[in-house]
């Protein structure tokens, strides 16, 4: 049996298998605590999953965030014991400053990895602004929304560019917003980050992962699947 070591990734399924239609889910969301703390994932139905200091939320088609039902499987999903081993408070412009930042400077001095390994990694702080979809794979302009003011987080994985057919993008992360800065209560509104900037220092949190655990579905309609064209 394998042991559940802090910042290992667990994941069912692949980012080219949900790419390419595959939908049918296995593990439940009851089974999430067994693996990790945070995480994020999409249900069988398409609707977006986010795992946040053990508590588990679906995020419908409006980007409303609801307690996920747990009885309700999961087509794909990363999860992990988050214990961040560093932390830096930051202004980020953009997603892709982010990128370029945790790609060269702050993993030059931090020595977390991240250039050829996942990298857990948890964002807390005021979005000016933030471009998310609604589903894992965006099949119409609609799927995509625009927030302005948002208080809360986002969680996800930094993902080594030769992983990506496997864990998707590079900057993986979805959202857990609170509503506008200033607001009280718990999330409101999530979907999957495409873009976005912080209002001022955000604090970011980051992790080391050692190990990436991978378990398959199964089945004929697994095996006949082209996942090297939906990469």
């Amino acid at each position: 049996m394998v042991a559940h070591e802090p910042n290992d990734i667990f994941q069912f399924s692949t980012y080219s298998a949900l790419r390419a239609g595959f939908t049918r889910g296995k593990p439940q969301v009851s089974n999430l605590l067994s693996y990790g703390t945070d995480g994020v994932g999409a249900l069988e139905d398409g609707r977006l999953l986010t795992l946040s200091d053990c508590e588990a939320y679906s995020v419908d088609d409006r980007g409303n965030v609801s307690p996920a039902d747990k009885d309700a499987r999961l087509a794909f999903v990363m999860v992990t014991i988050f214990r961040p081993l560093r932390a830096v408070r930051l202004a980020i412009p953009s997603k892709s400053y982010l990128d370029d930042l945790l790609s060269n400077k702050i993993m030059d001095s931090l020595e977390l990895g991240g250039a050829n390994s996942l990298l857990p990694l948890h964002i807390q702080g005021k979005f000016k602004s933030m471009k998310v979809a609604r589903r894992y794979v965006i099949r119409r302009e609609e799927d995509e929304f625009e927030l302005k003011d948002v208080e809360g987080m986002v969680f996800g994985f930094m993902v080594p560019p030769w992983m990506e057919g496997i864990c998707g993008p590079r900057i993986h992360f979805h959202l857990l917003g609170t509503g506008p800065a200033g607001e009280e209560g718990g999330p409101r509104i999530g979907g999957k980050v495409l873009e976005f900037e912080t209002d001022g220092a955000a604090v970011i949190s980051l992790a080391e992962c050692e190990r990436f655990h991978l378990g398959f579905p199964q089945g004929k309609d697994w095996e006949e699947l082209d996942l090297v064209g939906s990469s």
